[in-house]
């Protein structure tokens, strides 16, 4: 069952391991479909899959909260036009992130 869908998508190439665990909306929801339907507790499934327990938990609260769409990444995506007048202003402003002493 491991190695029927895609865990995780990014690795890192110097290193040949995952660096950050990123897994796909189908697999997530697979996972926790296992989990709501009784056939195996987060310890089970997590040594399954290779996924952490509190991982799995989360996906699980997530989807009951917000169904499928509590599943899918959350990544902000800005054209860039906005981008770039972001950039123009922080670099007509100055950096205004960092407080400065009187």
């Amino acid at each position: 069952m491991k190695g029927d869908l895609p865990q995780k998508s990014d690795t890192d190439p110097a290193f040949g391991v995952f660096f950050m665990a990123k897994y796909e909306e189908r697999f997530r929801l697979q996972v926790v479909q296992e989990y709501l339907g009784g056939e195996a507790s987060p310890r089970m499934l997590a040594a399954r899959h290779g996924v952490g327990r509190t991982v799995i938990r989360r996906w699980v609260a997530s989807y009951r909260e917000h169904d499928v769409a509590g599943l899918k990444r959350k990544v902000a995506q800005y054209d860039a036009p906005f981008e770039l007048s972001v950039l123009q202003r922080i670099q007509q402003q100055g950096d205004v992130s960092t407080p400065r002493s009187a």
